[in-house]
């Protein structure tokens, strides 16, 4: 149980410059995607509110989507390092 507790606890403390960088590259791909879903909703969510007339709620719901969607567009991984 102690050794459990000791690798959970180096775990912890560890900080994001000792992770491999395949690591890196698939978290930042996870987070990405994520970002990429929450906008693909909010633009169903904005395609609504523009439709039945809510112009007011429309704006922000637009931008919140422009800004969700280039933040994924960035943040995906493109380059694969081949070595």
């Amino acid at each position: 149980m102690a050794d459990w507790r000791h690798k959970l606890r180096t775990i912890t403390r560890t900080d994001g410059s000792t992770a491999p960088e395949p690591v890196k590259q698939a978290a930042l791909g996870c987070l990405s995607l994520v970002l990429f879903a929450v906008s693909i909703l909010t633009f169903i969510i904005l395609f609504s509110l523009f439709r039945n007339g809510h112009w007011l709620l429309g704006i922000p719901a637009s931008l919140f989507f422009l800004a969700s969607a280039g933040t994924a567009a960035i943040m995906f991984p493109l380059k694969r390092n081949s070595l």
